[in-house]
């Protein structure tokens, strides 16, 4: 159970990383392709584990 509980701990600290790198993506100005790619990595995250996946346009960020 210590290795399960140490890839938990791993996995959270990894999900709060990428939550800080994402913040600071969006408020970069002028940087329309780092923005692209996020929303192109959310539609391949969502195609793993939504049943109801939402298309791609769904996730444009408008100006």
């Amino acid at each position: 159970m210590v290795a399960r509980q140490q890839a938990d701990d791993w996995i959270l600290k990894l999900d709060m990383v990428a939550r800080q790198q994402a913040d600071d993506w969006i408020f970069k100005k002028d940087k329309d392709w780092m923005m692209q790619l996020l929303a192109v990595t959310l539609s391949l995250v969502s195609k793993m584990e939504e049943t109801k996946v939402p298309h791609i346009l769904d996730l444009k960020v408008c100006e």
